[in-house]
């Protein structure tokens, strides 16, 4: 894995009272980019508004009030973003705005960025609180964020944060401040030290946790899985003939940018009903089967199979079978782990001479069906 890297930074303030706030966005947004925006507006209790259009719309995953108001929000860029984009205060407020433009984090359709719950106080130092994001320990992007009454300033991080640091206040003395900066850290939770402003004065402060991506940089071959860098993961069988000797045709599970998932083959014009080399293929609803006979702890196999199911809507399952079903044989390292009903389809990766490395390409099915891709060494 990598971490997540901050590609470009942006703020804005509206040093009076208005209703829409034109926020500005980073430069150079481009498909796929997350972008990650803190918002402070200076009342107590005031509703903040992100827009919701396909271009601008925003997920907001934070808003707490401690004299002044503070929000958090991400996109996932497609690449026809505007300049700035209008978010509402009411009533009307002064605001100042942060913003992230992030790339190499993990795709937010599957798991977004986290953020923790959230602190207030009234003392010269703002305290993000503690965060502890899915999965384990990875190389996350941490970045530690505040809001402040009035038009104090932001004279020091977090010790430790040093990714992109940026900060603005605006309105003077009835105004708001907003910060944000980042740390790479590969942990399974952290608690960023305080930011330190010039006076004394009340803030929201909170800690969000950026994902890295579970794709793997590179093309290669694997024992029955093969990574193309344009977005799609194939999962290939080799076809056998009748006699069991392999031919050149193969069924194909094609997972999509969006982790749903599709039929393909190649060297054949159509998909053909039958039996391949750890996959097979049932006429019913569309189903397609990937079976994995198991192994006894001696290495031989055993009568007991582990089945993914995909039906017609792209959403897996996870069965086991008896001997006497249609499968296609033993596979390499399909496993079913019980914690958070997560399942692992994994191939071992060929170095280019075509011998076994000790690194293996992952098929991870979450309890709703959706599907990363991830290394695991």
């Amino acid at each position: 894995m990598a971490f997540p890297v901050v590609e470009s930074t942006a703020t804005s303030a509206e040093p009076l009272d208005v209703v829409s706030h034109t926020v500005t966005l980073p430069a150079g947004i481009v498909t796929g980019d997350l972008i990650l925006v803190a918002f402070c507006a200076d009342g107590n209790a005031t509703t903040i508004t992100w827009p919701s259009g396909a271009n601008d719309g925003f997920t907001d995953i934070f808003q707490t009030s401690n004299s002044c108001t503070f929000s958090v929000a991400w996109r996932k860029a497609n690449g026809s973003e505007p300049a700035t984009i209008e978010v509402t205060t009411a009533p009307a407020q002064i605001s100042t705005h942060a913003a992230y433009r992030i790339s190499g984090h993990e795709d937010p359709d599957i798991q977004p960025p986290e953020i923790s719950p959230g602190a207030i106080g009234s003392s010269q130092f703002p305290d993000p609180d503690s965060i502890t994001p899915t999965g384990g320990a990875a190389d996350f992007l941490y970045i530690a964020t505040h809001g402040h009454d009035r038009n104090r300033i932001t004279t020091a991080d977090p010790a430790g944060y040093a990714v992109s640091s940026i900060n603005i206040e605006a309105g003077g003395t009835p105004g708001c401040g907003v910060a944000m900066v980042g740390r790479e850290l590969n942990a399974a939770s952290e608690d960023p030290g305080t930011f330190t402003l010039n006076f004394t004065d009340q803030w929201v402060a909170a800690t969000v946790a950026v994902h890295p991506t579970s794709t793997i940089p590179a093309t290669g071959r694997t024992h029955g899985m093969t990574y193309r860098p344009q977005g799609t993961v194939l999962f290939a069988a080799q076809r056998d003939d009748a006699d069991g000797n392999p031919t050149n045709e193969f069924l194909l599970l094609r997972l999509d940018e969006f982790g749903q998932i599709l039929t393909t083959t190649e060297g054949v014009a159509e998909v053909v009903m039958g039996r391949t080399k750890g996959l097979t293929l049932r006429a019913e609803g569309n189903v397609v089967i990937v079976a994995a006979q198991r192994d006894d702890p001696d290495g031989n196999p055993t009568e007991e199979y582990l089945f993914l199911r995909v039906d017609q809507f792209g959403r897996l399952r996870t069965t086991s079978e008896a001997a006497g079903t249609p499968v296609s044989g033993r596979t390499h390292g399909m496993t079913q782990r019980v914690t958070g009903n997560v399942v692992l389809g994994s191939a071992q990766r060929d170095d280019p001479d075509g011998n076994p490395t000790e690194q293996y390409l992952l098929l991870r099915s979450d309890e709703f069906g959706r599907l990363r891709m991830l290394p695991e060494a």
